[in-house]
């Protein structure tokens, strides 16, 4: 126990900190009581969550996740919901850092109606770094959402979790109107070893953006050897001419020598 009282008269020094007027001893008062370990901090950062310096705020939550208290999921998301992808790549970071102490919080904001789209983006994307198979079910639903992102972030977390009965699922955004989630797409099937779809990824190598001809054709090649074949045949025989170019350019690059008029039967 003398440890933990040794340390009780900084912890509460750092929490007086958190009120301080400078932004930088605040900033530096949250990131110390993460590193100090003591639980008794929570209350003074979940305050820290509604910071008026985001600086502030991610450190709070840096500290917060790295004391592991899972009822800490919820507020930390909140306080820090904001669209774009930076922003939501760095809280999701922050709350993968609880483990699998997130996923029953992360379960209960996705179920959640009341859960806002860039809640439900980070939840989304949580989920997938956590494998949650449990996410499963509502991802597949997500897939339908009518924001772009929502759909796309679906498509990866359950490519990421690795359940095979998303991949049918997954198949029919092959022709989704944002070339994004057509592109997660391509490149969950390859992931997925989903040789059952060679034809939509042969498809794909035609898409109109650059981006999804390219992990069309990488995913066809992911796919062994019915994958090469395909590959190998829309390098020579595709009627898309920018098919035939990104195909050649992926056997290029794995340094498979096709020669014109190699065609496998």
């Amino acid at each position: 126990m003398h440890p933990l009282f040794a340390a009780f008269p900084f912890v509460q020094q750092e929490l007086a900190g958190l009120k301080s007027r400078r932004w930088d001893a605040r900033l530096r008062s949250a990131e110390f009581l993460g590193y100090q370990g003591d639980k008794c901090a929570i209350p003074g950062l979940l305050e820290a969550l509604k910071d008026e310096t985001l600086a502030v705020r991610l450190a709070a939550a840096e500290s917060l996740a790295s004391l592991g208290d899972s009822d800490t999921v919820k507020p930390i998301l909140i306080a820090l919901d904001a669209p774009g992808e930076m922003p939501q790549r760095q809280v999701a970071e922050v709350l993968f850092e609880f483990g699998t102490r997130a996923a029953a919080p992360i379960l209960t904001i996705l179920n959640d109606p009341e859960t806002t789209d860039s809640q439900l983006i980070i939840a989304v994307r949580v989920s997938g770094m956590l494998h949650e198979v449990g996410a499963v079910p509502r991802l597949l639903e997500l897939l339908k959402h009518q924001v772009m992102e929502v759909r796309l972030n679906s498509v990866r977390a359950l490519a990421s979790i690795g359940d095979r009965s998303a991949i049918l699922p997954i198949s029919r955004l092959g022709e989704d109107p944002a070339w994004e989630v057509r592109n997660s797409v391509m490149h969950a099937l390859g992931h997925m070893r989903a040789v059952d779809h060679v034809p939509l990824l042969v498809q794909g190598l035609a898409d109109i953006a650059w981006w999804v001809r390219y992990s069309a054709a990488e995913a066809l090649y992911q796919l062994g050897d019915d994958g090469m074949k395909a590959l190998k045949n829309a390098a020579e025989l595709h009627v898309d001419r920018y098919a035939r170019d990104i195909s050649r350019q992926i056997l290029q690059e794995h340094g498979i020598h096709h020669t014109a008029g190699e065609v496998l039967s």
